[in-house]
């Protein structure tokens, strides 16, 4: 994903993220307590899905927060199926979800001013075997991410 984020970086500008913090976000859940975060790092078993390949061949960037962007041009269902029983979880102790409907994707720039229409690129491929819970921080060099538990997906050893 670096030698993307350097070619829009190069043509765009804005700045690059930094590399240890590259991820795809299944949910968003802003401040939580630390009762919470017990909770959050004990999933039940039916949030899991396969393991699957992520295939990122799109790129563009949102005007309105100036992030550029690598997404799938089509969702695998995997991805798909766990996001849907994160949410149903998370639902159920409470969160609310995001209205707005899932668009998987990877920030590679923020602060972006210059356009750039969505549209194909060389795909990567990313083999997905686990999910994280992971806190941000926000500092002036940019969001910090610590992760604090991980699950395995279904076929991978834990």
């Amino acid at each position: 994903m670096g030698a993307h984020g350097a070619r829009l970086e190069a043509v765009l500008g804005g700045r690059l993220a930094r590399p240890g913090t590259l991820h795809l976000t299944l949910a968003f859940l802003g401040e939580v307590g630390c009762a919470s975060l017990a909770q959050l790092a004990a999933p039940p078993p039916a949030v899991s899905a396969p393991c699957f390949d992520l295939r990122l061949d799109r790129c563009g960037v949102w005007p309105h927060n100036g992030i550029a962007w690598l997404a799938p041009a089509s969702m695998p269902p995997a991805l798909a199926l766990l996001q849907q029983r994160l949410w149903s979880w998370l639902e159920s102790l409470g969160f609310a979800s995001d209205p707005r409907a899932f668009r998987p994707h990877v920030s590679l720039l923020r602060r972006v001013r210059a356009p750039m229409a969505e549209g194909a690129i060389e795909p990567l491929a990313w083999s997905v075997r686990h999910w994280c819970l992971v806190r941000s921080r926000l500092s002036p060099q940019g969001a910090d991410y610590e992760p604090l538990a991980r699950f395995a997906l279904q076929g991978e050893d834990r």
